[in-house]
Order: structure tokens, then C-alpha cells, then sequence
């Protein structure tokens, strides 16, 4: 996962991102392409997805196009590439949509979309995002892009989603929370039971369409599982250091959000995962020694590592 940039459009209510002082300050230093494409180039052979985050990505389109153009030709393995968008610069989108397609990888598009006109740009805190949205959505449809509506559950849309939720949902296949501060640089009170609530709907209305929904289907089980037990236990063993790290809008390289940095990204080498500091952080998730979340931008990976485990937890009560 690359976080390009702490910059963002949006204001929302459940994410403080974009109070972070790039927003203020122009002159702010963030991690630059060359800095990301080192890390790509130490990877090389073992890297087949990326995933655009920020931030907004779409306000760093001219460092995606170039960090594509670096990594089919450092990468040959890199098949998948996905961002998430709030949906306030519908034709960026579909040029960055497009540029990913220019290189023959598949494209995995998500437009956060937490509600109904009126709760949706209350939560993002912009008029008039819900129709933007549409129109990003429509038009990615439009030009063959694989997008889909990605929903985050919290305190602000429990009443739309226990209302309106079985009606609205069919085009919302990805689902997460903010169920811990931290998150989305949050702080602020989380209702877990409310999130709970809100889960028991959505899983009674999500229809699994497509094969790769099967995992976000497992995801929403396992979801429910983890808020019962009072987001004690990692459910599943977790995979961050094993199939994913993260690179920072600061620079930093990490295991992902929660945990301490590997290194900085222009310093980062291959054999540092393996080292005895890497084997530490390994050890350390094992034991459980983190903050103990399920969020989808790891979980899947962990689903994918632990096939067996995660359908049985999935089916078992």
C-alpha cells in the first residue's frame, strides 16, 4: 500500500487527514517518486499489487502516472493496481483508471460512499460529493472500469444504513470501520456496538456476485466475529511483513499503519524484512503484540494466507 499524500478535498467527520499541516502548508515534504520507486525497485520480482491511498490519489495524478510508467518496467510480476477515490475529480479518476488499463493491469476502483445524499455529504463534510460521486461511478462504468461503491461504517450512518441500506447496497462491495483511533489519523469516540448493529444489516442484504466478493464476504464475517469479542483477538493470524508493507506519505516504510517503521523508504532493502529486526516485528504480530484491528486493507490478505481457517471461522458461530 502506497500513501501517496496526506493532501485531501474531503472533510470528513470520521477521518482527520485532512487536517494534517500539507494542507496547509504547500511547502510540506512528502515522500517523492523517486523514494517509492527505490522501494519498487528492492521488491522487483515480488510485488504484484499496489494499492493507491492517500489522502485523495487523485490530487497526486501526475506521481501516478510516473510510478506506473517506473513500476511495469521494475515490477514484471505487478498485475494489480487499486485507489481509492471520495469521487470529487470524476475525469482524474478515469485518467488514472485508464493509465493503469494502458499498461495491461487489471484496475480496482473504489468511491467511498457512506449514504444517502443528505448523510453522505454531511459525513464528508462537502456539498455536493454524493453527486459527484455518481458521476465518477458512471463514468468509470461508462469506459469498461471495473468500480464498485465502498462504504465506511461508523456512529454518522448507522440510521441510513439500518433504513435505506437493504435498498441502496446492491453497488457497495467494500466495506470497512473505523473501530479504533488512529485510523484515518481519527480520535474520537467509537461506538462498537453500533458498528455491530450496522454489520448484521449489511450481511443480510450482501449478495455475492463475483468470485473475488467471496473474500469480502468472508471479510464481513469475520468482522462480525471480531466486534463480539470485543476487538480483542486477531481472528485470523495476521500477514502485514509476510505479504504487505506499507509506504507513508511521510517517507516511512512500516509493516502497516499501527506498527514501528522498517525504515525510510530512500534507505529501505529487500533484506530488511528477513533481518533480526524484521523477524522481531514478525514475532511481535504472532504474539499479538499490536493494536489488534480487521480493516480491509490488510484482511484480505491474511483471508488469502489462511484459506482453511478464515472459511471455517466464517461459517462457525
Amino acid at each position: 500500500m502506497i500513501q501517496l499524500t496526506n493532501l485531501c478535498n474531503s472533510k470528513c467527520k470520521n477521518c482527520l487527514i485532512w487536517t494534517h499541516e500539507v494542507n496547509k502548508n504547500p511547502d510540506y515534504k512528502e515522500v517523492s517518486v523517486d523514494e517509492i520507486a527505490h522501494v519498487m525497485s528492492e521488491l522487483k520480482n515480488d510485488l504484484f499489487w499496489v494499492a493507491f491511498t492517500g489522502g485523495e490519489p487523485t490530487l497526486k495524478k501526475a506521481e501516478i502516472f510516473e510510478l506506473l510508467k517506473r513500476a511495469v518496467e521494475i515490477c514484471p510480476r505487478m498485475r494489480v493496481v487499486a485507489f481509492t477515490t471520495n469521487g470529487l475529480k470524476p475525469n482524474d479518476a478515469l485518467e488514472i483508471a485508464l493509465e493503469i488499463r494502458k499498461y495491461n493491469l487489471d484496475s480496482i476502483v473504489t468511491i467511498s460512499m457512506d449514504g444517502d445524499e443528505k448523510t453522505h455529504d454531511h459525513i464528508r463534510g462537502i456539498k455536493g460529493n454524493y453527486q459527484l460521486a455518481l458521476e465518477t461511478y458512471k463514468l468509470l462504468r461508462d469506459h469498461g472500469v471495473k468500480v464498485h461503491y465502498g462504504l465506511t461504517v461508523g456512529k454518522l450512518n448507522h440510521d441510513y444504513i439500518k433504513e435505506h441500506y437493504q435498498n441502496d447496497g446492491k453497488n457497495i462491495k467494500a466495506i470497512t470501520f473505523t473501530h479504533m483511533n488512529g485510523i484515518y489519523s481519527y480520535s474520537g469516540d467509537v461506538n462498537s456496538s453500533r458498528i455491530l448493529d450496522s454489520l448484521n444489516i449489511i450481511m443480510k442484504s450482501y449478495k455475492v456476485e463475483k468470485l473475488h466478493e467471496i473474500i469480502e464476504f468472508i471479510y464481513l464475517k469475520i468482522s462480525k466475529k471480531f466486534f463480539i469479542k470485543k476487538m480483542r483477538k486477531n481472528i485470523i493470524p495476521c500477514s502485514v511483513m509476510k505479504s504487505t508493507i506499507d509506504i507513508m506519505a511521510d517517507g516511512e516504510v512500516v509493516p502497516c499503519m499501527f506498527l514501528p517503521k522498517i525504515s525510510d523508504a530512500q534507505d529501505f532493502k529487500k533484506e530488511m524484512l528477513f533481518s533480526e529486526k524484521g523477524q522481531k516485528i514478525i514475532d511481535d504480530i504472532k504474539r499479538e503484540k499490536c493494536p489488534k484491528c480487521w480493516m480491509n486493507c490488510y484482511a484480505p490478505h491474511s483471508i488469502i494466507e489462511h484459506p482453511v481457517k478464515s472459511v471455517i471461522q466464517a461459517v462457525i458461530n
